[in-house]
């Protein structure tokens, strides 16, 4: 694997210190629990699009808000639209499976990782054996690592952006690994953390610093780079939270919920409670679609958890 250099400089202690006084202001301050669905419907958004217009997706983030928050069917969608639902399914599956985890990152969680947000259907295919194997072996060393998960998601994105293991959709790849890192060491920052914003917008330097960490082996000045947007962003997370803008894209039907709503939730507030269709059809006398939308709805703001499929599909709170 590539030979993983850097010293923990006067710069990554202040800025990470930093980070840590901002991540205790997001954790405790107070917000009334639409604004909150809000800001998170906003943040999914807006991961959403800054990742993907990396890559060249021209949607825009109104259609994004119209795509993530209707029933679809990848087959009914172009590619563009599907690239976005994929990126989604990719950010919940670390969302769901990952946040707090002291499970292990090992090479299946990176290739289903692959397969979820870029090639479901296609085998992966490696640029050489070599390259798998590198990418093993940088897993089995962050797995050893007991640096702080900042650094660690700091790290996972230079090493897999300087193995680029796979024949394409490597950039993805990388920034969803070191998001992985960060939810796994509970650093999601009430899930409002937006980092593709600053890598797009700062693409020079962020393309500068990666080319140099890949000449040089040295991962200092890319980790301090790295910390200082994840700073960066948080401070712009905390205004957004203290601010009562609304953005134009945002359909402010969606992310509230009506007296029904409030009341599955509050069905579920045992952590073994369970609901499917049928008994929410049953328990407020409606219909069979009006609970499939209250429930899909419930899921989409990441409220509710859904198992399974078909007739035996139920619901547990997140």
């Amino acid at each position: 694997m590539p030979t993983v250099t850097y010293n923990l400089s006067t710069k990554i202690k202040l800025t990470i210190s930093e980070i840590e006084r901002t991540r205790v202001k997001i954790l405790l301050y107070p917000l009334p629990f639409e604004k909150e669905n809000k800001l998170k419907w906003e943040a999914d958004i807006s991961r959403a699009y800054w990742s993907l217009v990396i890559t060249g997706n021209k949607l825009n983030r109104k259609r994004i808000a119209s795509l993530l928050s209707s029933p679809f069917s990848y087959k009914t969608q172009s590619t563009e639209e599907r690239d976005i639902l994929r990126y989604r399914q990719a950010l919940e599956y670390i969302y769901y499976n990952w946040y707090g985890s002291d499970k292990s990152l090992n090479y299946n969680v990176v290739a289903y990782l692959y397969k979820i947000a870029c090639q479901p259907t296609d085998t992966i295919k490696f640029v050489s054996t070599r390259a798998k194997t590198d990418l093993i072996k940088t897993l089995e060393y962050l797995n050893r690592s007991n640096e702080h998960p900042i650094i660690q998601a700091g790290i996972a994105l230079m090493q897999m952006r300087t193995l680029s293991p796979f024949e394409n959709y490597n950039g993805i790849v990388s920034r969803l690994v070191s998001q992985l890192y960060l939810y796994k060491g509970g650093y999601d920052f009430r899930g409002l953390l937006i980092l593709d914003e600053f890598w797009h917008k700062d693409m020079d330097n962020y393309r500068r610093l990666v080319n140099t960490a890949r000449q040089t082996q040295n991962l200092t000045n890319w980790l301090e780079y790295y910390i200082e947007a994840i700073n960066i962003q948080l401070v712009k997370a905390l205004n957004n939270m203290r601010s009562s803008r609304s953005h134009e894209w945002i359909d402010n039907h969606f992310w509230s919920l009506n007296e029904r709503q409030k009341e599955i939730l509050s069905m579920l507030k045992d952590p073994t409670a369970t609901l499917t269709n049928r008994r929410v059809q049953r328990i407020f006398k409606i219909s069979q679609i009006t609970a499939s939308r209250d429930l899909s709805k419930l899921a989409k703001l990441r409220l509710l958890l859904s198992h399974s499929k078909g007739r035996s599909t139920f619901y547990t709170k997140v």
